[in-house]
């Protein structure tokens, strides 16, 4: 363990519509700034700056010409999630005045790190002005472990731009297309994402911010690659209340239910909430270009990959997650019999006028399907149209109240209630009946 220690505090330091972009590159060198007592571990390095002329948020930048050269000082923790640590640092210029001031986590790429490369990734807390333009700026850098040479890597400055987060109710904001230099992959990498918010009482700021990596592990039945799965740091100032909805974008343009760059089927993608040691799947549903979940506070959260038994829905409420779709139903009428008598948003009340539709709605959607258990083909798909219309109706009404300013419902319960619509559509496909999508008006909102 202390020798892994030692080894982590080579690496783990330098460590409305918005955008990002790549504000500076480099390379770094780091060492021990005195005999380590572990989990402390104090370093040192060197951080060169490519000349690299940019225009990170509009603003002219090239930090190999206006700054060149940097020292570091600093100190990581090892952490128990095997194996990784926290870190902050402090980078200052001499001669030309340009400082800041990181912090943030890293992991190794495999066990033991001895081998193979340690990735670092964090937030830039203070940066001295004049350098670089207003926004929000990480620090991201990779480094290999090929002792007894010294370690070194290359790192990127990556600058995000702060999206006014405005006071109300259902408030939603979005990154937008968003690029950063990847210190692991060595790219320029892009990703799309959102948040909305039940309520916000005082406006603020909302940053997505990506990172070439974040400790932890997936689920089991889960696994995290490039080029799917990007993480994603949410962060906001903004005072806000209740449940966040937040999204990541994938590539589906011809709308085959198959992410284009992967050839993975969407109905497997899955929403992770970063922790070490182990990922949160909080996925409530994918589809129209969005894997969405439903949290109570923002982090870090990547597309990760379920296997072929992995393709249930997810929600999170009342401060659990439970797995759908209601009881592991596969029969229509067995999973109406399940949605007419279980609570759909859990512990949270639903609003009795909704709850008096869903109830009768679904009653005539399960009498509908009753019939056509017993009817000619011919009639037996009309009387399934009719009920597929019932549950549409459901669906609507459930986004309704979602928007309502008073007695609404919260983002949560609403897609707990499209993930129970999205079970019984799947049972009617499965009995030989074409799917129909209940989710794709609540994945636009």
């Amino acid at each position: 363990m202390w020798r892994c220690a030692v080894l982590l505090a080579f690496v783990l330091l330098p460590v409305s519509h918005a955008g990002a972009d790549v504000a500076g590159r480099g390379s770094f060198t780091v060492g021990l700034n005195g005999p380590p007592a572990p989990p402390n571990l104090p370093f040192a390095g060197d951080l060169v700056f490519d000349s690299f002329p940019v225009t990170p948020l509009g603003t002219p930048v090239n930090l190999g010409v206006s700054v060149g050269q940097m020292t570091f000082t600093g100190a990581a923790v090892a952490g128990d999630a095997s194996p990784s640590a926290t870190f902050g640092l402090s980078a200052e210029d001499p001669d030309s005045s340009f400082a800041f001031d990181a912090s943030g986590g890293g992991v190794c790429e495999q066990a033991g790190c001895v081998g193979g490369t340690a990735t670092f990734a964090g937030r830039i807390d203070a940066v001295v002005p004049g350098f670089l333009p207003d926004g929000v700026f990480t620090f991201d850098g990779t480094a290999g472990l090929a002792f007894p040479a010294a370690p070194a890597g290359v790192f990127g400055l990556n600058a995000f731009a702060s999206i006014l987060t405005a006071e109300g109710a259902m408030v939603t904001v979005a990154s937008g297309p968003s690029s950063y230099w990847d210190s692991r992959t060595q790219t320029t990498r892009t990703f799309a994402a959102q948040a909305t918010f039940d309520a916000v009482s005082a406006a603020g700021g909302t940053t997505f911010a990506g990172l070439s990596s974040v400790a932890g592990a997936p689920p089991p039945g889960v696994t995290v690659s490039a080029p799917l799965s990007v993480f994603v740091d949410f962060e906001t100032t903004a005072a806000v209340s209740g449940a966040v909805r937040v999204c990541i974008a994938y590539d589906d343009a011809d709308q085959d239910g198959v992410e284009d760059g992967s050839a993975i089927p969407v109905d497997r993608l899955r929403l992770l909430q970063a922790a070490a040691p182990t990922f949160v799947d909080v996925t409530t549903v994918a589809g129209e270009g969005l894997v969405c979940g439903t949290v109570s506070s923002l982090s870090a959260f990547v597309v990760g990959v379920g296997d072929a038994s992995t393709t249930s829905t997810t929600i999170s409420g009342g401060g659990t997650t439970t797995t759908l779709p209601l009881g592991g139903c596969n029969e229509p009428v067995a999973c109406l019999d399940v949605a007419l008598t279980q609570a759909l948003c859990g512990a949270e009340p639903i609003n009795a006028k909704l709850q008096a539709i869903i109830t009768t709605k679904l009653g005539k959607a399960r009498g509908l399907l009753r019939k056509a258990g017993s009817s000619s083909a011919a009639k037996a798909a009309k009387l399934v149209a009719r009920a597929r219309k019932q549950l549409r109706r459901v669906g609507d009404r459930a986004n309704a109240f979602v928007d309502r300013r008073r007695n609404s419902i919260s983002i949560a319960c609403g897609e707990s209630i499209h993930a129970a619509l999205d079970r019984i559509e799947a049972a009617i496909t499965t009995s030989g009946f074409t799917r129909a999508s209940h989710g794709a008006f609540f994945l636009s909102r």
